[in-house]
């Protein structure tokens, strides 16, 4: 198990996509936090929950997760965005150090995103 250990924030408004992540990311061996689908509701749990790493959706309803980011790097909580929205070009821009995952992105590619962030080589 991948992530044995690890805690994850999941910020996802699809069900069905928070459903899919929340099982693969609980069969890798992480415990979740999560999913949460609103930007004030993921804004809350950034600032008050201690998590491993995170996975973040950029566009909650209309409304971006870009204040959920800001509020991880300035706590050191790694995370990799998870988007069917916007140009990778844009968001390497605002945030040149985070990985940006295409929607739709393989399980598996982003269980070893999040593996790579939780155990960063030294």
């Amino acid at each position: 198990m991948v992530l044995a250990g690890i805690s994850v924030l999941i910020i996802e408004d699809e069900a069905l996509i928070a459903m899919e992540l929340e099982m693969a990311v609980e069969n890798a061996g992480a415990s979740i936090v999560g999913p949460i689908g609103r930007l004030d509701e993921g804004v809350k749990a950034a600032q008050e929950r201690v998590v491993d790493v995170a996975l973040l959706d950029i566009d909650l309803g209309g409304q971006e997760s870009f204040p959920i980011a800001d509020i991880l790097i300035e706590r050191g909580v790694p995370f990799v965005f998870h988007t069917g929205h916007g140009q990778r070009h844009e968001i390497a821009k605002l945030y040149p150090e985070i990985l940006v995952c295409t929607k739709p992105t393989g399980l598996p590619c982003l269980i070893d995103a999040l593996s790579k962030l939780s155990h960063p080589p030294t």
